[in-house]
């Protein structure tokens, strides 16, 4: 779920569409880095497999929970970046006059809230 607009320049965010990238990413990132740390566990201390079931579900499931957030807002902030034709930001091909100046202008609004 994506907010309805930006709180500081307004920009519409309702057609903001990432689809399931970031699930996927974080998916496979996760997924591999849990499979090393297994096989390094596994190899290192040699415990039973009940300590694999439940340590691993335990560990994958709230830092899955945790990374989805951040790796949604990167996708909504790469298409916004690259003017997504789903934000209304044009079609992704080199933009209007029009479009650059209202581009440039949220882009300005809203680096201008950054630490």
């Amino acid at each position: 779920m994506v907010r309805e607009r930006c709180e500081v320049c307004g920009l519409d965010l309702r057609a903001c569409d990432t689809g399931d990238g970031a699930a996927a990413g974080v998916i496979l990132v996760l997924g591999a880095v849990v499979v090393i740390m297994a096989f390094w566990v596994e190899f290192r201390f040699s415990p039973p497999l009940w300590v694999h079931a439940v340590l691993w579900p335990v560990v994958t499931i709230p830092l899955a929970i945790l990374l989805m957030r951040p790796a949604k807002a990167a996708l909504v902030a790469l298409q916004f970046r690259h003017g997504a034709s789903e934000m209304g930001l044009g079609d992704g091909r080199i933009p209007s006059p029009g479009q650059r100046e209202r581009k440039g202008e949220v882009k300005r609004a809203c680096r201008s809230t950054l630490p």
